[in-house]
């Protein structure tokens, strides 16, 4: 249920965004003609249609972070044995760190990207553990990151292969109208978590 809620948010942040800019190109793309010159399309977009798209995203983005940080928080649960039912799922004790931890990736991520774009996937890459180590050992977000950094570039071949089955899994699952993110994500936090107690050499408990 927790996980199926969060697809929920995904799918009802996300569809505004797209559909609205769906809107915008269709309403633009239809170009006059005057005689023989082709008029090229106008992308201007007026400040309602642009103040609400712009507060999809942000939206979007809040969502996202929300599951990358609850999605830590699941597998981590899950491959430790411990109970991960709504109320243990939910509860807001315990997320300051990890969500700040997040908030701070997804920025210097966005920043990296920004630069020619791999200095982003860097980023990313060596940043894929920095909330479960958030969550796990209680560190700050500063210190988080460069945690799993070190962690990261101790095992460079296992991190990227862990960063290819996770995309591969979102991709599969956003391909069926979002519906297959409800298996999609659970798998893919779970794999993060049990790969990260193996590289930490800290195996957990399987659950049952």
């Amino acid at each position: 249920m927790p996980v199926a809620l969060l697809v929920a948010g995904t799918a009802a942040v996300s569809v505004p965004v797209v559909a609205a800019a769906v809107d915008q190109v269709r309403t633009r793309a239809a170009v006059p003609q005057d005689g023989s010159v082709l008029v090229g399309p106008s992308w201007g977009v007026p400040p309602g249609a642009l103040a609400g798209l712009l507060a999809a995203v942000v939206g979007l983005q809040v969502v996202t972070l929300l599951v990358q940080v609850l999605g830590a928080r699941f597998g981590l649960a899950l491959v430790d044995g411990r109970p991960v039912g709504a109320r243990e799922f939910w509860t807001p004790r315990g997320l300051g760190r990890p969500l700040a931890t997040a908030v701070l990736l997804a920025v210097l991520t966005a920043v990296g990207t920004l630069l020619l774009y791999l200095p982003g996937l860097a980023v990313a890459l060596l940043g894929q553990y920095a909330v479960s180590l958030s969550f796990d050992r209680r560190f700050g977000p500063v210190v988080a990151i460069r945690e799993s950094a070190r962690l990261a570039g101790r095992h460079p071949g296992t991190t990227v292969l862990l960063a290819l089955v996770v995309a591969v899994l979102g991709s599969a699952g956003s391909m069926v109208c979002l519906v297959g993110l409800a298996l999609a994500y659970p798998v893919a936090f779970t794999t993060t978590a049990w790969l990260y107690r193996r590289l930490d050499s800290r195996p957990g408990t399987p659950a049952g």
